[in-house]
C-alpha cells in the first residue's frame, strides 16, 4: 500500500473511531427515545464504515460479508426500536407501558340507516355485462 493511501486509511479509522465513541455517548445520554434510536442507527453505520476501512488496511475481502451482516443487524435493531417506541406512545408512568390503542376504522357498509350510505355519482354501470350472461342473453 502506498504511503498516501496508508495515511488516508489511518486518518479515516481514527475519525470513525472517535465518531463511534461520540455516538455511543449520545446513545447512553440521549434524553429522548428518538435520540437513542438515531444514535443506534448511526453507530451501526459507523461500525460498517470501520469494517470497510479495516478491509482497505488489511486486504481481507472476506470481511465485506461481516460488514453486510452488521448493516442488516443495525437495520433490524432500528426497526425493532421504532416498533417499541410506537408501543410506548401511550405510556402510563415510569416503567409501565400500555399498548397503543387504535380507533376502529369506520366502514360505510356498516351504517344502520341506508339513507346515510354514500351514493356513487353518475349512473351505475353494469360490471362487465354479467346481468345479461346470468339471464341467458348473449353478451354483445
Amino acid at each position: 500500500m502506498d504511503q498516501i493511501l496508508q495515511i488516508a486509511v489511518f486518518a479515516a479509522g481514527g475519525l470513525l473511531a472517535s465518531a463511534a465513541v461520540l455516538v455511543a455517548l449520545r446513545l447512553g445520554l440521549g434524553p429522548t427515545l428518538a435520540d437513542r434510536a438515531l444514535a443506534l442507527d448511526l453507530l451501526g453505520f459507523v461500525c460498517v464504515a470501520l469494517v470497510a476501512v479495516i478491509v482497505l488496511w488489511s486486504g481481507e475481502t472476506a470481511l465485506f460479508d461481516s460488514a453486510m451482516a452488521l448493516a442488516l443487524i443495525a437495520f433490524l435493531a432500528t426497526v425493532a426500536l421504532a416498533r417499541f417506541a410506537v408501543h410506548m406512545d401511550g405510556r402510563s408512568g415510569p416503567g409501565g407501558a400500555e399498548p397503543l390503542k387504535l380507533k376502529p376504522q369506520e366502514n360505510p357498509g356498516d351504517l344502520d340507516d341506508p339513507s346515510e350510505r354514500p351514493t356513487p355519482s353518475g349512473p351505475s354501470p353494469d360490471p362487465g355485462g354479467r346481468s345479461k350472461e346470468i339471464s341467458g342473453e348473449p353478451h354483445v
